[in-house]
């Protein structure tokens, strides 16, 4: 054989063993295994935290036996907003208004309702004047369902008060005290 001849055998040769080369690599690269998905989670916890934008409702100078509500806001009623990230429950309670003898919580003179046409109390909130109940009792839930969303979520607690027979005179102070939790 002659040089050239040695030369292209070798040639040949070396495109055969690049070709089969080549074929190898493409075979392994579509059968690799092992290839593996994995999965994030995240826990997002339950906030529970509700706020009064109206903390205060003040009837001005009343006459015994006069009766006022925040019905029409006039006075405002308090405004309650779900600052949290569920759906809230708002139980209510409050300590006595008046000093009268006979008229301390609960009394047909001093009654809350959540307001029907304001805010975003939900199904089941109570939408009638009942009398408050005293401090400690957690147990009346005047506000139901209140959404967490901005925009949807604050409801308004309407107060009626009548002022009782001989009630001495004075400025009257109650606590009202609101506490949400989880619906």
């Amino acid at each position: 054989m002659t040089n050239n001849n040695i030369l292209a055998v070798l040639v040949a040769a070396a495109i055969v063993v690049s070709l089969v080369g080549i074929a190898a690599v493409n075979n392994s690269i579509t059968s690799i295994t092992g290839a593996a998905t994995g999965i994030t989670n995240v826990t997002i916890a339950t906030t529970v935290t509700v706020s009064l934008t109206v903390n205060n409702v003040d009837f001005g100078v009343m006459q015994v036996n006069e009766n006022n509500d925040t019905w029409d806001n006039s006075p405002p009623p308090f405004e309650l907003q779900n600052d949290g990230n569920t759906i809230v429950n708002v139980s209510v309670y409050a300590t006595d208004l008046w000093t009268q003898s006979g008229y301390g919580n609960p009394t047909p003179n001093y009654l809350a309702a959540a307001n029907q046409s304001g805010g975003n109390a939900g199904a089941g909130s109570i939408f009638t004047y009942t009398q408050m109940p005293d401090t400690g009792n957690t147990t009346w839930y005047p506000i139901r369902m209140l959404p967490y969303a901005s925009g949807s979520d604050n409801a308004y607690l309407d107060i009626n008060v009548t002022v009782p027979p001989e009630e001495t005179p004075g400025v009257k102070t109650s606590t009202v005290t609101f506490t949400g939790s989880q619906a």
